[in-house]
C-alpha cells in the first residue's frame, strides 16, 4: 500500500537562464499556485503530460512487477484526475482515491529538465494535500504488507495526522512501513517528525544530501562510523549516491553498491520512486539484499533514459530487470 499526492507531472525542457528569470532553486521542489504554474507553461514547448507522483510512481513500477499494489491519494473531478485515475487502472492499481467535486483542482507539477538532466519541481497541489484520517483504509493497511509513504505529505497537518495514522495501524500489524525522505527541503521542512517516527520505520529511503540533512552527518564509512548513529536508525537503511552507486545499511551492516555506467541520461524524474519500487519488490519477495539493490539500481538507471518518471507499460521489458537482478 503505497500513500502520496496524487499528482500529473507536465515536463518540459530548458536552460539554467530559465531558473535564473523565474528565482527557481535548481533540484528543488517548491509549492506554488496555479498562476505560477501558468505563467511557467507560456514559457514552455509542448511539454509533456505524465502521470506522476512520487508514491504513485513507485507503485506503478511495484504493480508492473506483479504484486498486488493500493494507492491512498485524492483527485478533483477534472481532467487531470480522470488521466491519473485511468493510470491506476490501466496497469492494475487499486486506487483508494477520494474524489472532490469539478470546482476542485487536481495536483500538477510542472517539473523542469535542465541540460544537465536535473530536475526542479513547481508544485500546485491542489486537492492532491486533502489527504484526511477519514479517508485512510486502515484495514486494508492492516492485512497489507507493506505501506510506503513520500515525506511530501507531512507537508500540511492535517496530511500528517492522517499519515500518522496510517503509520500506527501498520506498526500495530504485521504490515512493515517504509519512508522516502522526498528532498531535502522537505527533510529541512520535517526534520523532528522523521526522527520521532524512524521507531516505526523499518526501511528509510533517501538520498546523499537527505541522509546528511536529517542526522547531521555524513555517511557511514566503517564500523567506528556506525556506532554514532546506528541507534537512530531503522533496520534497513538505503542511501542513493548518484553517480557513486548507493549503500544500504542493514543490521549493522554498511554494505556499498556502484552505479550501472555507459547510461545516456534524458531526465532524472523519478530515478528515487524506481529505485524504491525495485527494492521494496525484491524485500517483498525475500531476495538478498544485493538482489534487491541489483534490482533498485537497475530499474532507477532506466527510468532515467526517458522522459517522465514512470517506466512504460511493457511488462516484459520490465521483467528483464527483475530477472537480471534475481540471477
Amino acid at each position: 500500500m503505497c500513500i502520496g499526492n496524487a499528482l500529473v507531472d507536465l515536463l518540459g525542457e530548458v536552460d539554467d537562464t530559465f531558473l535564473t528569470e523565474n528565482t527557481l532553486i535548481k533540484s528543488s521542489m517548491i509549492l506554488c499556485e496555479k498562476d505560477v504554474q501558468k505563467k511557467l507553461l507560456s514559457k514552455l514547448v509542448d511539454p509533456e503530460i505524465k502521470a506522476g507522483g512520487s508514491a504513485a510512481n513507485t507503485a506503478s513500477t511495484i504493480s508492473l512487477l506483479g504484486l498486488n499494489t493500493g494507492f491512498i491519494g485524492t483527485i478533483a473531478d477534472d481532467k487531470w484526475g480522470l488521466l491519473f485515475f485511468e493510470s491506476m487502472r490501466k496497469i492494475g492499481i487499486t486506487p483508494y482515491l477520494h474524489v472532490e467535486d469539478s470546482d476542485s483542482l487536481s495536483g500538477t507539477s510542472v517539473i523542469l529538465i535542465t541540460p544537465d538532466r536535473e530536475r526542479t519541481m513547481n508544485t500546485h497541489l491542489g486537492v492532491a494535500s486533502n489527504i484526511y484520517e477519514e479517508n485512510i483504509p486502515h484495514e486494508e493497511i492492516s492485512t497489507s504488507k507493506l505501506l510506503y509513504i513520500e515525506g511530501y505529505t507531512f507537508d500540511l497537518p492535517h496530511q500528517k495526522q492522517a499519515v500518522l495514522s496510517a503509520i500506527n495501524t501498520a506498526a500495530n500489524s504485521d504490515c512493515k512501513v517504509s519512508l522516502t525522505l522526498s528532498d531535502t527541503f522537505c527533510v529541512e521542512r520535517h526534520k523532528s517528525d522523521f526522527l520521532q517516527i524512524i521507531e516505526k520505520v523499518d526501511i528509510l529511503f533517501c538520498n546523499q544530501n537527505e541522509y546528511i540533512a536529517l542526522y547531521e552527518t555524513s555517511i557511514p564509512e566503517n564500523k567506528s562510523d556506525l556506532n554514532k548513529i546506528e541507534k537512530q536508525l531503522p533496520p534497513i537503511t538505503v542511501i542513493t549516491q548518484s553517480e557513486n552507486g548507493a549503500t544500504a545499511i542493514v543490521e549493522n551492516q554498511i554494505l556499498s553498491f556502484p552505479a550501472n555506467t555507459n547510461i545516456d541520461i534524458i531526465d532524472l524524474t523519478g530515478a528515487g520512486d524506481q529505485f524504491a519500487a525495485g527494492f521494496i519488490y525484491g524485500y517483498l519477495n525475500k531476495y538478498e539484499i544485493k538482489d534487491c539493490m541489483k534490482l533498485a539500481i537497475n530499474l532507477a538507471s532506466k527510468v532515467i533514459t526517458q522522459i517522465g518518471p514512470r517506466l512504460d507499460e511493457d511488462i516484459k521489458e520490465i521483467r528483464e530487470y527483475m530477472n537480471g537482478a534475481n540471477a
